[in-house]
């Protein structure tokens, strides 16, 4: 479980930045294969024209630090009123639109917490993709329980071609062209193909919605063929095409509820519904989206 969460912390990571850095730790292209971050390094170096990173961006992955890893017992305390206060004056005159909460973990032996709002629900919108990262790496443990190793070799190795689901989207990813050393930037159309590692990555560093899509589909793959995994493209093509659309239906709600239920929350406040684009919710029918700013931090 610990390789899991440290890579879903280094990938939400790339999230966590305006949309123009897409920052990740720049040494990391050897253990994930993402090529992208090599032509960041580059560009840091000046060989490449590519976007210059924020310093931040430029530590290396031995500087992602899992601290509450040595606290699986802490618990969210009730919210600190004064604190509460402090973070409500921030939201002005539009608090009332907002669920919010904060929990400060600078002393993890006594952290605090504000909260405004927090169980208010709402559509939890790009912020679903964690728990599409989750569904993968559960997937991954699952067929792999004791091997991380050849989990880690599936992400870097799988190939992924986008097809009809990532239809439509118009988010932009960096992709990495290494014959031309140079760096592009556009959505992901049909027939781009690369790692189920980079597709990761742009789903959570880009918040690409195709990306976001292809990586559903490669957690539903996943859940049925298991150690098959990865398969062609006219196995695929054939299971989405021969497979009852209920049953499909099925998969794709138990491949994304189930590791949120397992890791101990109720799908009522916590769930991603389905698909990211309009094509796979026209292909797969999902269900509602749900969320609110406690249960987000309880995730996290």
């Amino acid at each position: 479980m610990n390789c899991i969460l440290r890579i879903i912390v280094l990938l939400i990571a790339a999230g966590m930045v305006p949309a123009t850095g897409w920052a990740y730790p720049l040494d990391g292209e050897p253990y994930t294969g993402i090529g992208r971050l090599e032509g960041y390094r580059l560009a840091q170096e000046g060989k490449v024209r590519a976007r210059k990173q924020p310093p931040g961006a430029m530590l290396p992955m031995k500087a992602v630090d899992l601290r509450l890893l040595s606290y699986p017992d802490l618990d969210i305390p009730e919210p600190d009123p004064e604190f509460t206060a402090q973070v409500r004056r921030l939201l002005g005159k539009d608090a009332s639109r907002y669920g919010i909460a904060v929990l400060d973990v600078t002393d993890p032996e006594h952290p605090r917490y504000a909260e405004y709002r927090g169980t208010v629900h709402h559509t939890p919108g790009s912020i679903g993709k964690l728990l599409v990262a989750l569904g993968i790496f559960q997937a991954l443990a699952d067929i792999y329980p004791e091997d991380t190793e050849q989990r880690l070799q599936i992400l870097r190795t799988a190939r992924v071609k986008a097809d009809q689901f990532i239809q439509t989207d118009s988010h932009k990813v960096p992709l990495w062209q290494p014959e031309q050393m140079r760096m592009r930037y556009r959505p992901i159309k049909a027939g781009d193909t690369a790692s189920l590692f980079t597709y990761l990555d742009w789903m959570l560093s880009a918040s690409s919605n195709a990306a976001a899509s292809m990586v559903i589909r490669e957690m539903m793959l996943l859940n049925h063929f298991g150690k098959e995994y990865p398969v062609s493209e006219e196995k695929i093509d054939q299971f989405f095409r021969e497979t009852d659309r209920k049953d499909l239906s099925d998969l794709l709600k138990k491949s994304l509820q189930e590791p949120v239920t397992r890791s101990g929350f109720d799908s009522g406040e916590l769930r991603q519904g389905g698909f990211f684009t309009w094509r796979g919710k026209q292909l797969i029918p999902g269900t509602n989206s749900r969320s609110n700013a406690r249960v987000l931090t309880e995730f996290l």
